[in-house]
């Protein structure tokens, strides 16, 4: 077989185009675009768009040059079990669909992390110690650009708006999040003697340190002036704690070094019987968690533990947690006192996520992976004694980051940076590149490298642009001031270019033309079509309770002008009370049903049910008192009416 002299340009180029790719991932948090959900969406198709440049990159060079191909590392491997286990917990979970793909308003479904894992891949084997600090330092500059659009709009020199609250976030705990990640990156390199910056254009070593430092100064000020305030909690545990490590462990001074380590391992103790503390019911901490912060968070996690149970092993599936969450949902989370939040598709914690959506065996891989980085830090540092700052700053910066993520969720940006950090951590722990001198290929290795070339243009259509095309069209299917043909065939075209949030979507264009019809803007005939899209998803996902509830509500409207939609409406209820027979939307549509069919009797014995259930929930006195009214009974009048009045003084 003829081989083939490889030309060091491949290489060149390969490692080129994968560096900008990389640039560019760095600065994730500053991409938006105008598409449905566009400060999540457009996040979760470019990050997927760069990973398949960098991956294939990486592919080609692995094929050419042996310095390039993967060598396993704890990281690695702990991480490759647990992107397994969400690929088997998708396949074999209630909606397979919705857990590759998600939605667009999360847009962090298991194809977003298959993605990160190829990242995970090619950067830790193709990126040495300078370009991981140039990539963080990148990451820890846009942290304080996006941090000063804070500080100046809470100064007045910005008008206050969306973007002065959130940047390119859409959302303040998603913003806080990621500026954990930057607050972190610059005081690694601000601080840390021993990373080597290049030059960057006229700036010098020293000019850089400084600008980093500056923008974690910066960062600290965006993080406590933004409102995720777990975020901005776990930041300043996890500065502290660089601090008494380094205190502990870079001080030459044995004495002092004894105090500091003493007190850092009662404050990690501290941290860490808190953190199981806030997850058992009725704890100290967890009543004092619900004052300060959320009081329905405990509830929903005492739901979620139920869920759990009835899928252990594998769990629901990512991304599944809502339908898993409607089937247990109690009416108490209606009540003031908890906050008035009921339809939740997080448990606002990662952990209770990963139990009812991965299942014991998703969650145990979790923390499986993030010990084995907690691992790989220490021995490192055990074995060689020194890299105090990058040992003190990562262990510490994975600490705030799973102490937030006991209240909060991940997002397309914060998942990406958490691989990132991975990626780095397992590049530190590998030897420096060998040189490789001009070597033969053979055709095999050239086939590889024309196959890889062509692989990615495919997945980039089916990865990136036609979802992007389906975000765009959605986009356009929920504006106002369009008729119903615009509307449709914005859905229509849509649906046509991906799977992507296709539920969602449906979900959205249904109660866009429902309050249409209620403004008379749209027909009945309108109506009908948003009916039957609705039944589309009825059909792929039948446990999908919320979407029955949607077609109840509009079976009921169209039921005023055709009673056989009434019909309709009790079927459709009929299999909402399968999954949940206690869940306050079907109780408080079958009460609207049974108004409506003239059933009056019927209706106050539902409303006599639902009060039992949950007696503080004044939407059922409510209803009660309507059908009372309607039957003219006087009796039954002046005792809702009495009970109502009982809420509203107190």
């Amino acid at each position: 077989m003829k081989s083939i002299i490889l030309t060091p340009k491949v290489e060149r180029i390969c490692q080129f185009v994968s560096l900008v790719a990389a640039y560019f991932l760095s600065i994730t948090p500053l991409f938006f675009g105008n598409i449905f959900f566009g400060y999540v969406s457009a996040k979760m198709v470019y990050i997927n768009a760069l990973c398949q440049i960098i991956f294939i990159c990486w592919v080609i060079l692995a094929i050419l040059y042996k310095k390039y191909r993967p060598k396993l590392n704890l990281i690695s491997l702990a991480l490759g079990i647990y992107v397994l286990v969400l690929i088997l917990s998708s396949i074999f979970g209630s909606n397979p669909t919705n857990s590759f793909w998600s939605n667009f308003a999360r847009s962090t479904g298991t194809i977003l992390i298959i993605h990160l894992f190829l990242f995970f891949c090619a950067a830790q084997a193709m990126f040495d110690k300078k370009v991981w600090h140039e990539l963080i330092g990148i990451a820890a500059v846009v942290g304080a650009l996006i941090s000063m659009t804070i500080i100046l709009g809470m100064l007045g020199i910005f008008n206050k708006s969306q973007a002065t609250d959130y940047g390119t976030m859409g959302n303040s705990s998603f913003l806080a999040t990621y500026l954990l990640f930057a607050l972190f990156f610059a005081v690694y390199l601000g601080w840390s003697k021993e990373p080597k910056i290049r030059k960057m254009w006229v700036l010098e070593e020293n000019d850089i340190k400084f600008t980093l430092k500056l923008s974690a100064f910066i960062i600290i000020f965006g993080l406590a002036l933004s409102t995720g305030r777990a975020a901005a909690t776990a930041s300043l545990i996890g500065l502290l704690l660089v601090f008494l490590f380094y205190r502990a462990y870079g001080n030459p001074d044995f004495k002092t070094k004894k105090i500091f380590k003493v007190t850092l391992f009662i404050i990690l103790a501290g941290i860490l019987c808190a953190a199981i503390g806030l997850n058992i019911p009725n704890s100290f901490v967890q009543k004092q968690f619900s004052k300060i912060a959320s009081v329905n968070r405990p509830v929903v996690w005492q739901i979620s533990w139920q869920v759990a149970k009835e899928r252990p092993l594998l769990g629901w599936g990512p991304e599944n947690f809502e339908t898993a969450f409607a089937k247990k949902v109690s009416p108490k989370l209606f009540l003031v006192s908890n906050g008035i939040e009921y339809r939740f598709d997080r448990a606002h914690s990662v952990f209770w996520d990963h139990l009812v959506e991965t299942g014991f065996i998703g969650l145990v891989s979790y923390i499986i992976l993030m010990a084995s980085v907690f691992f790989v830090l220490c021995k490192k540092f055990l074995k060689t004694q020194n890299n105090i700052w990058l040992v003190a700053v990562f262990v510490c910066l994975l600490i705030s980051y799973i102490l937030q993520n006991l209240t909060v969720f991940d997002t397309p940006t914060s998942y990406f940076f958490f691989f990132f950090v991975l990626a780095f951590l397992a590049s530190s722990a590998r030897e420096e590149f060998e040189e490789q001198k001009t070597a033969a290929i053979n055709n095999f290795q050239v086939a590889g490298v024309m196959i890889s070339a062509m692989i990615l243009p495919l997945c980039l259509t089916v990865f990136v642009i036609r979802p992007y095309q389906s975000a765009f069209f959605a986009a356009k299917a929920v504006k106002s001031e369009q008729t119903f043909e615009e509307k449709f065939q914005n859905f229509q075209r849509s649906s046509h270019y991906s799977v992507w949030g296709r539920r969602q979507l449906r979900e959205h264009f249904a109660l866009d033309i429902q309050n249409g019809f209620k403004d008379k803007k749209f027909s009945a005939a309108n109506l009908e079509i948003a009916l039957a899209e609705l039944q589309k998803t009825r059909v792929d996902t039948p446990d999908d309770f919320y979407n029955l509830m949607n077609m109840a509500k509009i079976s009921l409207d169209l039921g005023d002008l055709d009673k056989k939609y009434f019909m309709i409406a009790q079927d459709i209820l009929n299999d909402a009370k399968n999954i949940n027979p206690q869940n306050i939307y079907y109780l408080s549509y079958l009460i609207d049903l049974k108004i409506a069919q003239k059933d009056y009797r019927s209706a106050l014995e539902v409303c006599g049910q639902s009060i039992k259930l949950e007696p503080k929930i004044p939407l059922f006195h409510k209803k009660a008192l309507e059908a009372a009214k309607l039957i003219n009974d006087k009796k039954l009048i002046e005792k809702y009416s009495q009970e109502l009045n009982n809420f509203s003084k107190n």
